[in-house]
């Protein structure tokens, strides 16, 4: 009995300590964060992954930072693993984050969607309800004057025939103005062009 007492009692104690060095390295990364030192925090949140790999906070608090160094993509992977989380309150805020992921990276279907489903479990959130009907309108209004201003300048390359650096600037376009993305027609034309008069170099 004493031994099985013993035991316990020393797992117990390795229990601690886990959390204590889980919580610690999670605290400090937080602290980072707030101070700005982004690479500095993701450093820590990702030391602390080596104790709880799995934990929907960390892929939440690491995805906010790939968000502020405009890494979008790695923004949503990391998002949706945090969505695992049994947490509603967690699961509310990852849907809102990853609703503005797809507005930065021009998916305002995806977006929509999202801040739906943040919506859902707040009903509440103001900026959810602020940011949903704003791509909603984006969607119903043409390309802004700055899309056009940037489609003269795509088709001056394209009639230069300079079609891959044409096709650079429109993707560079769409990452810029939201509203580039209205262009569809011109956009896969410009591809087209780059793709077939350009093409890029592959492996040998």
């Amino acid at each position: 009995m004493k031994n099985i007492i013993l035991s316990i009692l020393i797992l117990s104690f390795i229990t601690d300590l886990f959390l204590d060095n889980l919580y610690k390295k999670t605290r400090e990364g937080n602290l980072l964060y707030k101070q700005q030192k982004y690479e500095e925090a993701l450093k820590k949140y990702t030391d602390a992954q080596l104790d709880a790999p799995e934990s929907p906070e960390l892929h939440y608090n690491m995805a906010l930072i790939f968000y502020k160094q405009k890494e979008y993509e790695k923004a949503v992977e990391e998002f949706q693993k945090a969505l695992k989380t049994e947490r509603v309150e967690l699961q509310e805020k990852t849907y809102f984050n990853l609703g503005n992921c797809y507005v930065m990276l021009n998916k305002p279907l995806e977006a929509i969607e999202n801040y739906k489903k943040a919506l859902e479990l707040d009903p509440n959130d103001e900026d959810a309800k602020y940011n949903l009907e704003l791509v909603r309108r984006l969607l119903k209004s043409g390309p802004s004057e700055n899309a056009l201003k940037l489609k003269k300048e795509i088709e001056k390359l394209v009639k230069e025939r300079k079609y891959r650096l044409a096709w650079e600037k429109t993707q560079e376009a769409l990452k810029s103005e939201p509203s580039f993305a209205k262009l569809g027609d011109f956009i896969n034309r410009v591809k087209d062009l780059a793709d077939i008069f350009e093409p890029e170099p592959t492996p040998t």
